[in-house]
């Protein structure tokens, strides 16, 4: 077994120890059935998956309760659930060829691995073949996309987005100017209820060239935060976030120079300070760390969490051009001291 699908068989396996087992059976169910009979729910998760018109997020939900009754059942070789499962061999073969999702496939695909037979394991490695196929494509689209001038039409169409997990099909969302009244860079962000892309152009007369691209492949653990533009040192400089979900304190910064003349982004590279600095054996900090990106004013802070004080380490970061002509943000101030003084 390829060590991603053994990766995805135990977060799977693990997820569903401590969930209700016959959720969406008994959802289905209807009338007359009995929503703990096993090998009825086997066929009610059958029937879902063969409307023609289930989407996506429905067909790995009853994917996902398949395998769990099968997880419950596959030490009983003879039980009525295993014949069900085995009897509905072919149609699982037909869901891992058909399916348009990735995570879709890969749940029948531990199924499939656990019945075992000539026919599931030829199945699994026509699968295998498909998504290498179907990652090339989406690889070779994003270098032609990346490395080619493309026409505002193009920048603007659906674009794929290559995951852990799947291959996401993302919409068009919004176009905007990264610097007011300047037409020449240009930032875009296609997006569904999956994933995000944010995307940096340069125009050039009806085209644009690729610069930059930030994804976030999983909106349920982070998403983009607001871009903004600011000056340090009369330069400019385009920061691009991405904030984690659930803490609003948690982020991934991705800094920019802008080079106006040169119609080019460089990298900043960041030099944060460490989370734990300046504190003792026994703290550590209570959240944050804060940033804020002013105008020539970079500033840190975050409290720390220690017994009897009530103490905070804030400071400043500068952004400088090494001998390299290199772009690094680096602190300037590190000081600790009571949160009342800061």
């Amino acid at each position: 077994m390829p060590f991603r699908l053994k990766v995805l068989l135990i977060i799977f396996l693990t997820a569903l120890l401590h969930l209700d087992v016959y959720p969406y059976a008994r959802q289905q169910g209807g009338g007359g059935r009995d929503p703990k009979d096993p090998a009825q729910n086997v066929q009610i998760l059958m029937n879902v998956l063969r409307d023609p018109s289930i989407s996506i997020e429905s067909a790995l939900e009853a994917g996902q309760t398949l395998l769990e009754i099968w997880r419950v059942h596959a030490s009983e070789p003879d039980s009525a659930v295993n014949l069900a499962i085995r009897n509905q061999e072919k149609f699982l073969e037909g869901v891992l060829e058909s399916s348009n999702s990735r995570r879709v496939r890969n749940t029948i695909a531990l199924i499939l691995y656990g019945i075992d037979t000539p026919e599931a394991r030829a199945a699994n490695l026509k699968r295998g073949e498909r998504e290498d196929a179907e990652r090339k494509a989406v690889d070779a689209a994003r270098k032609i996309r990346e490395t080619t001038p493309q026409l505002r039409e193009q920048v603007l169409a659906a674009v794929r987005l290559q995951t852990e997990l799947d291959v996401e099909d993302l919409s068009f969302s919004s176009f905007a100017n990264v610097l007011p009244n300047d037409e020449s860079f240009v930032m875009t962000i296609h997006e569904n209820r999956n994933a995000q892309l944010v995307e940096l152009w340069f125009r050039q007369g009806d085209r644009y060239n690729f610069l930059r691209s930030v994804p976030v492949e999983d909106r349920s653990t982070a998403s983009l935060g607001p871009a903004k533009v600011f000056t340090f040192g009369g330069e400019k400089f385009l920061l691009l976030p991405v904030i984690f979900s659930g803490t609003g304190l948690l982020h991934e910064d991705h800094i920019y120079h802008l080079d106006r003349a040169a119609h080019t982004l460089q990298d900043v590279a960041l030099d944060f300070v460490p989370a734990d600095y300046k504190l003792g054996a026994n703290e550590s900090p209570r959240r944050g760390p804060f940033v804020t990106y002013d105008d020539d004013n970079i500033s840190f802070f975050f409290p720390v969490w220690c017994d009897h004080c009530s103490d905070g380490v804030s400071g400043n970061y500068v952004i400088e051009r090494n001998i390299d002509r290199k772009w690094t943000m680096r602190p300037a101030r590190v000081v600790r001291g009571p949160i009342t003084s800061q």
